[in-house]
């Protein structure tokens, strides 16, 4: 057991979630703070399964030696489920990396002033350069960026609580009614954000010691509530409606001055690639054993799919594509129960 190895684990798990909609507080704000109080309860329960589920999910690959995510659905399904499970999960993985290339854009466009398309394509290039290193760049980058999104997320709200006081974020949690939907929406986010990561973790996971991959998961969802709950308590104190901001979270950092907007900006920009990487990871393993081409071609072939999916914009990806793939993915998250209770209790 190399704890090096377990904490590169926790980070590209960190990585493959948080993103665009995350860092930005669009999710956040959209799955939790919205319910208020009971948006807490859906903070809590996403970041249990998060820890629970994580590692039983990611070590499956391993537990049936399988090194990629397809193999689950051709090894073990009869035609034509198979064949509708994949095409479900190349739909999740485009839409995913759109999202994180037009959060990408937004912030060069709206927060630095350059035009959208030059944040994207320069998200693109290091998304690129990062991959051609294969499964140890995605390991040199996430434990280089998720350290500094957590440090700076932590200070970013901190500072903006200590302005408002921490009282009124207790006043919004006992004021609120309870509304019966918060559990849809948690269940909905945790749906689809474990479906994308098993198609990220998997091959990347898939040579690691087993002892690793479940330490590396369990440390990686707590990171996950860690960052989930700070992020909640910033937008709940912040905004008693929908923010009309398409990074809500930045209102937040312009409280802290010039040093916590500048890092808060990188950070988020660090987040959406991250994401971006294991994502694009996936997809292009899968692409290169459809057409049979070599990996750096994938790379780049990748991109005619991804690309044309960022012109639909930012918050207009989050608020349509995410609750669709988390309906989606109730039905795959139940089939790799379904695999690994079998492989577990039953061989």
């Amino acid at each position: 057991m190399k704890k090096r190895q377990s904490w590169g684990i926790a980070f590209t798990y960190v990585g493959a979630v948080v993103g665009a909609g995350f860092s930005s507080g669009q999710e956040i704000w959209y799955f939790f703070a919205r319910h208020q109080a009971n948006g807490l309860l859906g903070v809590i329960l996403v970041g249990i399964s998060f820890t629970v589920l994580g590692p039983i999910l990611f070590q499956l690959g391993k537990v049936l030696d399988i090194e990629s995510y397809h193999r689950l659905f051709y090894n073990f399904l009869p035609a034509p489920l198979p064949l509708l499970f994949d095409l479900i999960y190349g739909f999740f993985l485009l839409g995913s990396v759109s999202v994180m290339l037009a959060g990408s854009g937004v912030v060069f466009s709206n927060l630095l002033g350059f035009p959208y398309f030059t944040g994207v394509l320069v998200a693109f290039v290091f998304v690129l350069v990062t991959l051609y290193l294969k499964v140890e760049g995605i390991f040199v980058v996430n434990g280089l960026l998720i350290p500094f999104l957590l440090l700076t997320t932590i200070i970013t709200v901190v500072n903006y609580l200590s302005f408002t006081g921490v009282e009124q974020f207790k006043t919004l949690l006992i004021i609120k009614p309870v509304k019966p939907d918060w559990l849809i929406d948690a269940l909905l986010y945790v749906s689809y954000n474990l479906v994308i990561a098993v198609a990220a973790m998997t091959g990347i996971v898939y040579r690691e010691e087993r002892e690793d991959i479940i330490r590396g998961s369990s440390w990686g969802g707590g990171l996950l509530f860690l960052l989930n709950l700070i992020i909640f308590m910033g937008l709940i104190t912040a905004f008693h409606s929908s923010p009309q901001e398409e990074i809500p979270m930045f209102y937040l950092a312009l409280k802290g001055g010039k040093v916590i907007c500048l890092s808060y900006i990188l950070a988020l920009y660090f987040a959406m690639v991250s994401t971006a990487i294991a994502n694009y990871y996936a997809f292009t393993r899968r692409l290169i054993s459809l057409i049979k081409i070599k990996y750096e071609s994938g790379l780049l072939i990748s991109g005619l799919f991804v690309l044309p999916l960022v012109l639909s914009g930012f918050s207009t990806l989050v608020e349509k594509l995410y609750p669709i793939f988390g309906y989606l993915g109730f039905y795959i998250l139940g089939y790799f129960f379904i695999l690994y209770l079998r492989e577990k209790v039953f061989s």
